[in-house]
């Protein structure tokens, strides 16, 4: 499962992907998967991945301005849905 996190703010220059699943090497893989796929935005300046417990991962990306976490969440859906990772 892939989530789209912010904080609880409404306007953030960060956004963090949340990869949960029950099999480790299913994880790495997926986190792999993600963090190529966001790399070429120009939007997110850097990744920083951080295992999260058992074989949960976070990507946390720095953007390159404030946007609206709704915004955030909705483009980060989008490149997700065009890429071949889903």
């Amino acid at each position: 499962m892939i989530s789209i996190h912010g904080t609880m703010k409404k306007v953030e220059d960060i956004a963090i992907v949340d990869i949960d699943t029950d099999d480790i090497n299913f994880a790495k893989e997926a986190v792999k998967d993600c963090y190529n796929v966001l790399k070429g935005f120009p939007v997110i300046l850097n990744q920083q991945i951080r295992f999260t417990g058992k074989s949960s991962f976070h990507i946390f990306c720095q953007l390159s301005r404030k946007m609206n976490i709704d915004s955030i969440r909705l483009m980060l859906t989008k490149i997700f849905r065009n890429s071949s990772v889903v």
